[in-house]
Formats: C-alpha cells, structure tokens, sequence
C-alpha cells in the first residue's frame, strides 16, 4: 500500500488535540464505563467541531506508514500507530454509546463505519502485536455494538449488513492466527541470527571490538545458532495456542524460551474474537426473527460452535447477570504533585453486578467452564465467559 507519513502526524495531533488537558476526558477515553452517568458536558464533546476533525480522518480507508527494517532488529521496529488505533477506536465506541443513548441512529452508524477502517488498517499488519491491538479494536466495537442493538434503531437491512460483516471478522481470525504466527517467529528467528552474526549497538554488523556481542561473549554466536534450531522447532504448528509455553531451562534454549510464554494466551485470545463476533451474529438473527415472527426463538438461532467446549454456543431469552465498570462524578481536589495545572481525575471507577432481563449468547471461555455467560469479579473468582448481550 501507498504511505502517508503526513496523514498520520496530523491524526496523532487532532488526537492529542481532542484530550487536551481535560483530565475528564482522558479518563473517559481509556474506560469501558457505563456512560449513563457521566455528565452531559462531557458527552457533548464527543460531538463537538473538535470531535469531527478526528471522524474525517477514517471517512475511507487508511494509507499505511513507513517501515524501515534493518536485519538483526526486527522486533526493535517501532509502531507508533499502534496506541493511536486504539485510542481512535475508543473514540469512535464512545461515540456508538453516546448517541445510542441519545438515540441518534446517524450518529452511531457512522461512527460503526468508521471504526471499521481502523480494523481493516490493522489486519494488514498481520505481526502479532498489530493483531493483538486488532482484537482489542474488535473488543472495543462489539462493546459499542451492544448499546446500539440496545436502542434498537437499526434497520433491517443495517442488521444484515452488520451481521455479515461479523461473520467475515470471525472467519478472518485463523489467517489472522498464521500470520502473526509466521510473523514472531520470523522476528525470532531474526533475533537468533542477530545474535550468531553480531550485531552492534549501531544496528550494523561489525567485524571487530566490543560493539560486536559474539567477540564480547565468547560462545555466544554458538546460543543463537542453536536457539535459531529451538525456535524453528517450537513454532513448527499451525496455531499460536499450540506453540508450547514450557521449555526445560537450558543454555540451547535461553533465547527461544523468553518468546514462548504468552503466545498460547494470544492464540487463545483470537479463538475468543472470534467466538464473540460470532456471538453476535446469532444475537442479530434472534432479533430479525423476533422482527419477522414477534418472538425471540426458543433454541439458538444459528449453528455456531464454542471451540473452547466443543458444544454449540449457549443462548437464553431471560434473566441473566452482568458485570459492568459505572463513572460516576467525584468531588474536585487540587493535587499539585501530579498534574501542576489540573484537577485530579473527575470520575471514579467502580464495578457493579446486576441482573438485567434480555437476550444473551455466550462460550465458556478460557476456562472451559460455563458461568451462565458471566464475565467479571463473583465470589472472589474471575469469569471470563465472552457474550454478545442484547439487554431489554
């Protein structure tokens, strides 16, 4: 794809721009809060002249940044885009609920469609931590999705539209899996092959002094040899979540086993995307069918799997519990040891557990236990099951 190094300054800094020194608004921005409670000021500016600078950057699909590689360095690559995509999709998912509960049906389609490009921005990444922030994105919109099915506003057709592009995000998931897998192990294995080669603080392969590690360290040229070989071996699956997370300590392996560890999670994180798109999607056809018939269908609407149980995904029409993180307004103290010219944070976070009366599909999740579609703190343990929620 073309580059736009000019694009992206500009959107870094409509972005700084909008936050401000609002600290308010920063903490809206990086909460998943129910927003319900948070003052109407605060609201607004997620619709101001300020607010649309940002929204006309993701009118259309995004050009991509400059990638300078240097053998040996790979994972020294920096993405500054990363935390940008992220905070923008915040954005735009404040936005999905603010006008949902403003019922504003223009308002949060379009900022649904804008957020879909920061999405398709990301998948052409395809290294494992661009996929990481994608499923964060993803996360990020389904939360937004869920206020707007709530308000009910969408069309018939909006609903099909959205629905079909869930299950295209679900089926993207395993060639999102194998290329963030290819990915880190390239990245590993170039790490390896920097170590045996001697790559100096330069970036830049020297051949003599102390700027080259394997004349530094004697041997050392030999461990990234054989690290290369343990790294080629361990990554030599088909799925991140079948990459080990045990090595047996040893000097052969000193190097590969620092990669290894959290790659099972990950695997396992985009398994669960996955699942929650498709979550939603059943949760769109229980609704057209109570559109078309006046009931919600009795049995899951659509054949969709939880490849965490090996059984059909979990649906019920009824009560159920829901754990969600409420802003509420706080009282305003001068703190001159953090923030010289500002207010402390606004708002204080707090979780709440409630039963609401809806429509809910859900997995087991990592855990591979059913908590009735719970996800939070209860009894002092965690639930993890991801859901797709349509509360009544």
């Amino acid at each position: 794809r073309s580059t736009d190094e000019k694009f992206h300054e500009e959107l870094k800094k409509v972005l700084e721009d909008f936050t401000g020194k609002d600290s308010g608004i920063r903490q809206i921005m990086g909460s998943s809060g129910y927003l319900a409670d948070v003052p109407e000021e605060h609201r607004q500016k997620f619709f101001s002249p300020e607010a649309e600078k940002i929204g006309k950057f993701f009118d259309s699909p995004l050009p991509a940044r400059k990638r300078e590689y240097v053998p040996g360095n790979l994972f020294a690559l920096m993405m500054p885009d990363l935390h940008m995509m992220r905070n923008a999709a915040r954005f735009f998912t404040l936005q999905m609920q603010i006008a949902s509960l403003n019922k504003d049906h223009d308002a949060a389609i379009l900022a649904w469609r804008r957020s879909a490009n920061i999405a398709e921005y990301l998948e052409h990444d395809g290294i494992l931590l661009s996929s990481l922030v994608l499923i964060a994105v993803n996360t990020i919109r389904c939360n937004g999705l869920e206020y707007m099915l709530a308000a009910g506003f969408l069309s018939d057709g909006e609903l099909l539209s959205i629905q079909k592009e869930l299950e295209k995000n679900a089926q993207k998931m395993p060639q999102i899996n194998r290329q963030s897998l290819y990915a880190e192990a390239v990245g590993c294995i170039d790490t390896m092959w920097g170590i045996a080669n001697g790559i100096g603080i330069m970036n830049k392969v020297v051949s003599e002094g102390i700027g080259c590690y394997r004349f530094l360290i004697p041997g050392l040229w030999y461990l990234g040899a054989c690290n290369y070989y343990e790294v080629m071996k361990a990554y030599n699956v088909e799925k991140l979540n079948q990459v080990s997370d045990k090595m047996e300590p040893s000097l052969k392996r000193i190097f590969a086993s620092m990669f290894m560890p959290a790659l099972k999670q990950a695997g396992e994180r985009m398994d669960e995307m996955a699942i929650r798109n498709q979550s939603f999607s059943v949760l769109i056809e229980a609704i057209r069918i109570r559109r078309a018939t006046g009931r919600y269908p009795e049995k899951l609407p659509l054949d969709r799997l939880d490849c965490f149980s090996g059984k059909p995904l979990r649906y019920k029409v009824g009560e159920f519990e829901i754990s969600e993180t409420c802003l509420t307004k706080r009282e305003q103290i001068k703190d001159d040891s953090s923030f010289a010219d500002e207010d402390t944070w606004k708002y204080e976070e707090n979780s709440r557990s409630r039963k609401v009366h809806g429509v809910i599909v859900w997995s087991a999740g990592r855990n591979r236990i059913d908590e009735n579609g719970f996800s939070g703190s209860r009894d002092g343990e965690r639930a993890d099951d991801p859901s797709a929620r349509l509360i009544l």
